[in-house]
């Protein structure tokens, strides 16, 4: 026993020299943990509320600057939620506007009707004005121009932007079969077309002072040019050699001469006068005559010029 309590002091009495020639080292190491130690006994009753108020401080900080993160976070929240609102809005308007504006150009596009491009702005767009007075229908534009044309109405809408000339030979072409004794060129001739007058594969415009418009070019309306232009059998009594330079420059032009108005298509060729005196003169092209072989049909006629034979005789 005595033994043990020997051992124990002397373990008490190592560890207190041990803590001493470390608080020796400590303070020869800094030279200021006495005088710390001093200064913090001195000044603790102002040292200790310090602290306490730096750490609620921070304390206080912490949470503003968290309730400060949430406000903003808050505050980002609100102004995306308004701009994707505005962009909604922006997205409907430019939506509506597109839909409005798709609408007006469709009636717009529907009420506009085309115009020949010419030199001049004296054309007078002759089925144009036709069909500002029809009403909507599903009938073609020659029923329902020959339709219009049966009422006052619509020969005055024709004849108000139209020459003599234009009176007399367009009125005719648009009141098409009906007219029996017009001896309008079926085959050669001007003729009603879902797009207006055509000439051949052209547009085909008058103006009010019975000039022609073709393809851009205008030429001096004649009596004579105009029976050449409209009439199965012009009146060789009205046309000149200058009326015969201008036309056959117009079926060059529009290959109204050639099957189905192709430039690379066949000669549109018959027994009919216009054919055989105005035509193919004006082609230079030799006339032969055909031999009949038994009773049915010439050796080289086909069914194509059969059928183009009797359009001419009609």
């Amino acid at each position: 026993m005595a033994d043990v309590r020997e051992r124990e002091k002397i373990a008490r009495a190592i560890e207190k020299t041990s803590e001493s020639i470390r608080k020796k080292h400590r303070a020869l190491k800094t030279g200021r943990i006495e005088e710390d130690i001093a200064l913090n006994r001195r000044f603790r009753p102002l040292i200790k509320p310090l602290r306490l108020f730096a750490d609620s401080s921070d304390v206080r900080a912490t949470k503003r600057e968290s309730r400060d993160e949430d406000a903003a976070s808050a505050h980002k929240r609100e102004r995306k939620e308004e701009e994707e609102q505005e962009e909604r809005e922006k997205a409907s308007e430019t939506f509506e506007r597109s839909t409005t504006l798709h609408k007006s150009n469709d009636r717009s596009h529907d009420d506009v009707q085309p115009i020949a491009s010419t030199p001049r702005a004296k054309i007078v767009p002759t089925i144009e004005s036709l069909e500002n007075v029809f009403e909507t229908t599903e009938d073609s534009l020659a029923t329902k121009v020959q339709n219009q044309l049966q009422t006052s109405e619509g020969r005055e809408a024709l004849r108000g932007g139209l020459g003599p000339l234009g009176q007399k030979y367009v009125e005719a072409v648009l009141r098409g079969t009906r007219d029996k004794k017009s001896d309008i060129d079926r085959v050669y001739g001007v003729y009603l077309h879902e797009d207006g007058l055509m000439f051949g594969n052209k547009r085909f415009d008058v103006d009010d002072a019975d000039n022609i418009i073709i393809d851009g070019v205008r030429y001096a309306g004649t009596p004579g040019l105009y029976e050449l232009i409209f009439k199965r059998i012009p009146d060789d009594a009205l046309y000149t050699e200058d009326d015969m330079h201008k036309y056959k420059s117009m079926l060059l032009v529009t290959n109204a001469h050639k099957h189905k108005y192709h430039s690379q298509g066949r000669l549109l060729s018959n027994r009919g006068y216009k054919y055989k005196h105005v035509i193919a003169p004006l082609m230079s092209i030799t006339l032969k005559k055909q031999k009949k072989s038994g009773k049915g049909l010439p050796h080289a006629m086909t069914l194509n010029d059969k059928r183009d034979r009797l359009r001419a005789l009609e």
